[in-house]
């Protein structure tokens, strides 16, 4: 990495050297030339910094080949390559800023801290780079900086040592989980899947394994049987497993090729699957990051009882089922950078719990930030002290279903698309304290698969509440309410008609069909042909 001459030092020089030129042609002198600075560059060897993950805070030196006559600085910011800063944790983070080197000083330092996580991974990369400069200004702007991961036990490259290939035409589901058992028995072992195409049908992660794929893509054959799953890691031991990581992979389920599947003929056949046992305290603790799943008949991801799972920076499309299923109590989820869509279906996100975890619990806990469903749908049944928060999340299209009958559910910064109420879907039922925060809902005339039906209504509510559901043999069983009232906040929210929505029809913002709760909307924005509480709004009041 070399320095030269900033601009402005370069222009002064010139003109230096033409004064100098002009002073010695009038004193009949030869011409006098101006000093030309040394290259310097930033001396590290040609090779990255290399940090231990247990190193914690580091001063990261930034050494140049000889020491500069002027002060020079920098702006540095830390940048991503392998190793991530904005997951759910972090493997290294640290503040951007100016880095100056004195007159006479080789060396300048930043601080950088190294997160020293519980997951066996490959070594990863980030970069410190470099730029406004002043005094000098380097030539390049970067410096590779590799955290050595002190958890694995050992790495198993999948392609040399059982013959992983890429490209080939044949299962190789075999091959791999051949790889993955070798990874088990080193206890933290890392398998290494080289990049390409690979026909696989399905393949078990040992808790505690990590399956690193940057680049690989996986293709299900034709032929899957419902029920099978393309990866699945599951967990029946005494204490919480080591945590378990998927990372870089895309998953094709190939839905097109597999069969009738509209009809849910292959709805439980999952990309990825996560179980634990309910009838123990353990818990399987899984992270999955950078993962692209697509054409699957079923879930993109499904979770389990008793399961801690992490998910970031996923992109799922055209997903039979879900995005992400959670089905189970006692189950945790933490979901950032989520980004699906489909051309047919959904493509959602559900979250329920039921059945019960360990004990005989419903509660479930999931966290969400930065999230986008292009398509749709958003269900939620909190039941048990269940805790749901959304923040920055969006979504499309409905359909939209919430109930929180013993729970606490959070949304905040956020849109939600709503549509006309039926049975099952587009409503907010039985929530005991439900608040919506700064969030615009905008509703649509959807049916509640989330497809386009015709439109027959003379009015139309935003946000429907039902305090109580009929019975219906499609949901499951509801545990008994938190004792009355219940709450639903609305504060600061806006309230929009969607662009499908005929002019002719009447659009209330909140529209509530049954006594017992209080729904509270504080400050609300309403936007063109929305008007403000449905006449028949049962416990509305508008605060203030």
């Amino acid at each position: 990495m070399t320095l030269r001459a900033a601009p402005a030092i370069e222009q002064r020089r010139a003109e230096r050297a033409l004064l100098l030129a002009v002073v010695a042609a009038s004193l009949g002198c030869t011409t006098i030339d101006d000093v030309v600075f040394d290259p310097v560059g930033l001396d590290h060897g040609g090779e990255p910094l290399v940090l231990r993950e247990d190193a914690g805070m580091v001063e990261v030196p930034l050494r140049l080949s000889q020491a500069p006559t002027v002060a020079v600085s920098a702006r540095f910011t830390l940048t991503e390559i392998d190793a991530q800063s904005s997951c759910q944790a972090p493997d290294f983070f640290g503040a951007s800023g100016r880095v100056e080197w004195s007159a006479g000083a080789a060396e300048a330092r930043i601080a950088v801290v190294v997160v020293d996580d519980d997951v066996a991974e490959l070594d990863e990369a980030f970069a410190v780079k470099l730029d406004a400069f002043t005094g000098l200004e380097l030539a390049s702007d970067e410096l590779r900086l590799v955290i050595e991961d002190d958890d694995r036990s050992g790495i198993v490259d999948a392609r040399a040592a059982y013959g992983f290939e890429p490209g080939l035409a044949e299962d190789q589901s075999t091959a791999l989980d051949a790889a993955l058992q070798a990874a088990r028995a080193l206890g933290r072992g890392v398998v290494a899947v080289a990049p390409g195409d690979y026909e696989v049908t399905s393949a078990s992660v040992a808790p505690g394994t990590t399956l690193s794929g940057r680049g690989a893509r996986f293709h299900r054959p034709i032929g899957a049987e419902n029920g099978e799953h393309e990866l699945s890691i599951g967990y029946t031991g005494a204490s919480d497993s080591p945590r378990t990581l998927v990372e870089g992979l895309a998953l094709d389920g190939r839905r097109e090729r597999q069969g009738a599947y509209q009809d849910d003929e292959l709805s439980d056949s999952h990309l990825i699957a996560l179980a634990s046992s309910p009838q123990i305290s353990a818990r399987l603790r899984v992270a999955l990051e950078g993962l692209t799943l697509s054409e699957g008949t079923g879930s993109g991801v499904f979770v389990g009882p008793q399961v801690d799972a992490t998910l970031c920076r996923l992109h799922t499309t055209d997903l039979w089922r879900d995005a992400v299923t959670l089905r189970g109590g006692g189950a945790t989820l933490d979901i950032r950078q989520l980004d699906a869509s489909a051309a047919v279906g959904t493509t959602g996100l559900w979250f329920d719990g039921q059945p019960s975890g360990f004990g005989g619990t419903h509660r479930i806990g999931v966290t969400i930030e930065d999230t986008e469903l292009g398509s749709g749908d958003l269900e939620i049944e909190a039941y048990d002290g269940s805790r749901i928060e959304l923040t920055r999340f969006g979504m499309a299209r409905g359909p939209l279903r919430i109930q929180a009958p013993n729970g606490t559910v959070s949304i905040t910064d956020s849109v939600l698309s709503t549509g006309i109420p039926s049975l099952v879907h587009n409503f907010f039922g039985l929530p005991h304290d439900v608040t919506l925060t700064r969030t615009t809902l905008v509703v649509s005339p959807t049916d509640e698969t989330g497809m386009d039906v015709p439109f027959d209504e003379p009015t139309l509510a935003v946000t429907n509440v039902r305090w109580q559901l009929a019975s219906n043999d499609d949901l499951p069983p509801l545990l008994p309410a938190a004792p009355s009232p219940h709450t639903l906040l609305l504060d600061q929210c806006t309230f929009e008609r969607g662009a499908d929505v005929p002019e002719t029809t009447r659009v209330y913002a909140v529209e509530s069909t049954a006594t017992g709760g209080n729904v509270i909307v504080r400050q609300p924005k309403l936007g063109a042909g929305v008007e403000s509480l449905s006449p028949e709004c049962s416990g509305c009041r508008l605060d203030p």
